[in-house]
């Protein structure tokens, strides 16, 4: 499979990731079908990892209902993104909580999503890179077939990759 590399990591909640995510024009979920906003998410989240984008980020509340700013405070020994600030929101289909990346670059927000699991405990984040086909994710023309391939792609022995564990400070 063929991965593009961008940061966040994040989850960065995203934040915060891990090493190359894979990306897509069209985003997992739409920002309108967000989860509630989850108050347990939002602060300053840290790994002690060497080789990942990101080890440090800041989470909080986002401008529109439901989303989150996802701010990369610190860089891994990874970081080749265009921005350090994204948009994030979550979706939790079958149990799964999905969070959704979008760079906010200078002119605007960026046409490339990421996309990641995410699992709270506590004080401490875990989140994995979702890995799906690039060329399989380019055929999807909408939100509902992007969605379908992943969820296919779930049973798959590396549907997911680069586990990182974020410790809330």
């Amino acid at each position: 499979m063929k991965s593009r590399t961008i940061l966040l990591s994040l989850f960065a909640l995203s934040f915060i990731i891990s090493g190359c995510p894979s990306s897509n024009e069209i985003p997992f979920a739409e920002k309108s079908t967000a989860d509630k906003l989850d108050p347990a998410l939002l602060g300053r989240w840290k790994n002690y990892l060497v080789e990942v984008e990101a080890n440090e980020v800041v989470i909080s509340k986002g401008k529109a209902a439901n989303t989150y700013k996802v701010l990369i405070t610190e860089t891994g020994s990874e970081f080749d993104a265009n921005s350090k600030l994204y948009t994030g929101w979550i979706t939790t289909i079958k149990g799964t909580r999905y969070l959704v990346l979008q760079a906010v670059l200078d002119s605007g927000p960026a046409d490339e999503y990421y996309l990641y699991t995410v699992e709270l405990n506590g004080n401490k984040l875990i989140s994995y890179d979702v890995n799906f086909d690039d060329v399989e994710a380019e055929n999807a023309k909408t939100v509902k077939q992007f969605q379908q391939m992943v969820l296919e792609n779930s049973r798959s022995e590396d549907f997911l990759k680069g586990e990182i564990e974020w410790w809330k400070k």
